[in-house]
């Protein structure tokens, strides 16, 4: 067993490492979300609507009260609010399983690698002990000789 493993030097690079895993963890949430089949689409359908209804909205402005350009700006009104619906619940839907299950496995694997730390740093301890229990009793029996 190498010394160097159960110095609080090595605590310290572990926990580093841990903190960089969770760090990296939070950084593909966002590339994650951006990653999901057909969000960006819908969130391009949005920004498409969201320009069509402000186009519209500057027409009715201008051209006055006329009921068709009513009828206009409330369905792309709709069709904004419908779009940016089901972005938000087709994010919902795939991100959170796969974030928990990411957050899951990044968990088990540092309670393993806690685990072994400690098996490991106990193990050194228990040897350490019983090298200075066997010294002592030579030390004793040379002594007593």
């Amino acid at each position: 067993m190498p010394e160097h493993e159960d110095t609080p030097l090595s605590d310290l690079s572990r926990i580093e490492r841990w903190i960089i895993q969770v760090s990296k963890a939070e950084r593909t949430h966002h590339k994650f979300v951006l990653s999901i089949p057909g969000i960006r689409w819908y969130g391009l359908l949005a920004l498409i609507l969201l320009l069509l209804y402000f186009l519209f909205i500057g027409k009715l402005l201008l051209a006055g009260n006329s009921p068709q350009s009513y009828w206009v700006a409330m369905l792309l009104g709709i069709g904004i609010t419908l779009a940016c619906l089901f972005a938000l619940v087709k994010a919902i839907l795939t991100f959170v399983p796969k974030h928990r299950q990411q957050m899951e496995t990044l968990y088990r694997e540092t309670v393993e690698q806690d685990t072994q730390h400690i098996h490991r740093l106990t193990q050194s301890m228990v040897e350490r002990q019983e090298q200075q229990h066997s010294l002592y009793y030579q030390a004793r029996n040379k002594r007593g000789s």
